[in-house]
């Protein structure tokens, strides 16, 4: 037998022998340590202060706008890490609104409906201005995702939606031709204008969770005689109110313009089972403005101060809770309420009132054909149709499928020929009453 054979039992039994002392010696002090975790989480606690920024950015951009009320977010996990990145966006791009969409679309403008114009030279007819064809946009705004994502989620008329699964069923597929649902632009309940949100639900549960938050944390004031989680709550409430109200969301959430006429088609691409048509009416938004809009530059200077300010105060409130030893699983709940609040409105689907477009259903096309959904769209609503197939059919039609399509834009040249002609007539117009009048 080698000699390093003859010396492996008596190694085997030393091992044996030191191992349960050492065993116990780390038991030793991780037990308290565990239990003293489970006892006052305070670790825990300011690491969940410093994640999950993202959720309280979509939370803020979901209830954000009122002009009249502050914007009820409340204190939960997650607005430190928020903070900093409210201080970034203020200094670099400018923009507070999550950045993009969390819901593909795109917006197309079309061209005006028809307009009678009367002349003297026996041109009274229907003339539609000939106009560059629509072009379709890439959305940008994260509210136009929003209102495309909770439609037939949300507010889909019911008959509509009942038809439509109808059609599904009897199809047996996820998807079946088109849906288009045409929708006028009014004024919101109470005269609210467009741009001014409707305060649903959701909104008000905001101000609940707030004074509910603050209840608990009064109730462990008067009972533990702990007054430092109270003025930790009331603080991050203050904080979370105050970050939500700032102007700028409302600037950003309505970068466009007012009171507008034309007429839009928003929809989520080709393949898709819906498209929605918005009147203006003279009381909507600009869609394609809203569609286009990048935010850059947008921020003043007294929101970078007003988000650093907000930013400090959330430091000193982490060091304040990394600090606390008694009756931290009180303020780990009244947090813990928030988080789970946090997440349900920033995932809610709302109705188009509550992102402050108010809207009324005029007309819904369905067909299990999607062609023939265009086609009866634009029976009724001229080049509202055409401007449409560039989305759903980007190779082109073939020849007389879509017949209808050739006789809109031959209308459409004729008519714009004769409002020219008729320009012309009323120029020279013009000019030979001129020269008479010299001639006098």
């Amino acid at each position: 037998m080698s000699p390093i054979l003859k010396h492996i039992p008596a190694l085997a039994f030393r091992s044996s022998s030191l191992s349960p002392s050492l065993l116990n010696s780390s038991s030793s002090t991780e037990i308290p340590s565990i239990e003293s975790t489970w006892t006052n989480p305070t670790d825990i606690l300011s690491l969940l202060l410093i994640i999950g920024g993202d959720v309280i950015q979509r939370a803020v951009a979901q209830q954000a706008g009122d002009p009249y009320l502050p914007t009820p977010v409340v204190f939960s996990f997650g607005w430190v890490a928020y903070a900093f990145s409210a201080l970034l966006a203020s200094v670099g791009d400018g923009k507070l609104m999550p950045s993009q969409p969390d819901y593909r679309s795109v917006v197309i403008g079309v061209k005006n409906a028809p307009s009678k114009s009367t002349s003297k030279h026996n041109f009274s007819s229907v003339s539609r201005a000939r106009s560059p064809p629509p072009h379709p946009r890439e959305n940008t705004s994260w509210i136009i995702g929003r209102f495309l994502r909770d439609y037939e989620r949300k507010w889909m008329p019911l008959a509509a939606k009942l038809k439509l699964q109808g059609m599904l069923r009897a199809a047996g597929r996820p998807k079946v031709g088109l849906c288009v649902s045409v929708f006028e632009a009014v004024d919101g309940k109470g005269g609210r204008e467009a741009g001014v949100p409707l305060r649903d639900l959701y909104w008000w549960s905001g101000y609940v969770v707030a004074f509910l938050q603050l209840g608990v944390a009064a109730m462990a004031w008067g009972l533990l005689g702990d007054w430092v989680t109270f003025t930790v709550v009331a603080a991050g409430t203050m904080l979370a109110f105050t970050s939500g109200s700032l102007w700028q969301w409302r600037r950003e959430r309505w970068s466009c313009r007012r009171k507008s006429d034309k007429t839009f088609v928003l929809t989520s691409g080709n393949g898709a089972q819906h498209a929605i048509v918005v009147l203006g009416c003279k009381k909507g938004l600009d869609m394609e403005d809203l569609a286009a809009w990048t935010g850059c530059n947008v921020a003043s200077e007294s929101t970078k101060f007003v988000n650093g300010g907000l930013l400090a105060c959330w430091i000193v409130l982490l060091l304040t809770v990394s600090g606390m030893k008694n009756n931290t699983w009180v303020l780990l709940a009244i947090g813990g309420v928030g988080m789970l609040h946090t997440i349900v409105v920033a995932g809610a689907a709302r109705r188009p009132e509550a992102f402050g477009i108010h809207l009324k259903c005029k007309d819904i096309f369905m067909e299990d054909k999607t062609m023939r959904a265009l086609a009866l769209t634009e029976s009724k609503y001229p080049l509202v149709g055409q401007s449409m197939i560039p989305i759903f059919f980007p190779g082109g039609v073939l020849e007389g499928s879509a017949d209808w399509v050739n006789k809109t834009e031959n209308e459409a040249k004729t008519d714009s020929e004769m409002h020219i002609q008729s320009r012309l007539i009323n120029a020279k117009d013009g000019e030979k009453q001129e020269e008479e009048h010299n001639g006098c």
